[in-house]
């Protein structure tokens, strides 16, 4: 049985911030955009976890900002 490796992306949750903070949102207002809780909002900024697939879409649409530039593959937020 394959072992899965978790995936490190040290900044996503300062990228995270940064980009809510630009978007003139509060992650209360973010949670309730895409339909989840605040808490777990908080734990994406704190770097708990990650967003999986359609959350993830779900957060760029929601503050404009593109998947590679939260997920450290690029440095440009659009």
């Amino acid at each position: 049985m394959a072992k899965h490796r978790e995936i490190v992306i040290p900044e996503f949750g300062t990228r995270l911030k940064k980009a809510i903070r630009k978007s003139y949102m509060t992650q209360q207002q973010l949670a309730d955009y895409i339909g989840c809780s605040r808490d777990t909002v908080v734990k994406w900024c704190n770097d708990y976890f990650y967003p999986q697939g359609d959350m993830l879409k779900s957060i760029c649409v929601a503050l404009n900002v593109s998947a590679d530039y939260l997920l450290e593959l690029s440095d440009d937020m659009r």
